[in-house]
């Protein structure tokens, strides 16, 4: 049995992927499974929150760069985070801003990660994988590894700005990486606004563009979700009651219930 690879991506910044990232695992945490974060985001939003400093090592550039055991960079999270204790990270670091130009000549440099993170993917139930907002070698990587995507996408204006991109990427790494099932999953919307007619409006678009592959679930506007992050926890401990902590508690029974996941069925 092998652990399910989900990757949170869409070359969009500001769609909530690392609040997804966080939240999903935590809740998944709740329910007893285990599970692996890989923040491959330079930006270290996820390694900030679960992680006491993002100065860490090892971390994932020496991994992906310098040929580190991805085993050696598995940290726990620091001892406020209330889901620790079923929770791992490998963790980013800010010198993958430049893991494009250091890998350009590395043979099999799109097959990386889902090398680095076979020897682990007997030790967890679920990984979950944070992508940057960019289309270049770490998110090419993430797509590699995956068994599945998630796209958030902001409910706003500019909603569907960009998937057309990410959706050429995926089926470039279909064609050209030997992925033949690899897909846009589920797509999850985020920072809704119940008050405004923007985000009725984008919320149909985006059902209509998706279909059935987009959650019932909405992700709110709430601002405990950032409150959450500066406090360096998830929102089910921060702000239990919260409509962040509702949506994200059934954003998880909603993923469960379509992969009908049972740990003594996972993925052989």
């Amino acid at each position: 049995m092998r652990a399910r690879v989900i990757t949170i991506v869409n070359q969009k910044g500001g769609v909530a992927k690392s609040t997804t990232t966080i939240n999903l695992a935590a809740g998944l945490a709740r329910r007893g499974y285990l599970i692996l974060v890989v923040d491959l985001d330079p930006q270290q939003n996820t390694t900030s929150v679960l992680l006491a400093s993002q100065d860490v090592e090892p971390n994932l550039f020496q991994v992906l760069v310098q040929g580190t055991e991805a085993q050696a960079a598995v940290h726990q999270p620091h001892r406020g985070f209330e889901e620790r204790s079923k929770i791992r990270v490998l963790p980013s670091h800010i010198d993958l801003t430049a893991a494009d130009l250091l890998l350009a000549g590395r043979v099999g440099r799109e097959n990386l990660l889902p090398k680095q993170l076979a020897p682990l993917v007997e030790d967890f139930d679920f990984i979950l994988v944070d992508t940057p907002p960019s289309l270049g070698l770490l998110t090419v990587n993430a797509l590699t590894a995956t068994d599945g995507t998630i796209v958030p996408v902001s409910v706003n204006y500019f909603a569907l700005q960009g998937v057309k991109m990410l959706k050429d990427t995926i089926r470039a790494v279909r064609e050209n990486l030997d992925r033949p099932t690899l897909e846009i999953n589920h797509v999850l919307c985020t920072f809704y606004d119940s008050s405004t007619n923007i985000s009725h409006d984008a919320l149909a678009a985006v059902r209509e563009t998706f279909g059935e592959r987009v959650f019932r679930t909405v992700i709110p506007k709430n601002v405990d979700l950032e409150y959450a992050h500066s406090s360096k926890q998830s929102i089910f401990s921060y702000a239990p009651r919260s409509a962040g902590a509702q949506a994200y508690h059934s954003l998880v029974d909603e993923l469960l219930g379509r992969m009908k996941y049972d740990p003594k069925t996972r993925v052989e």
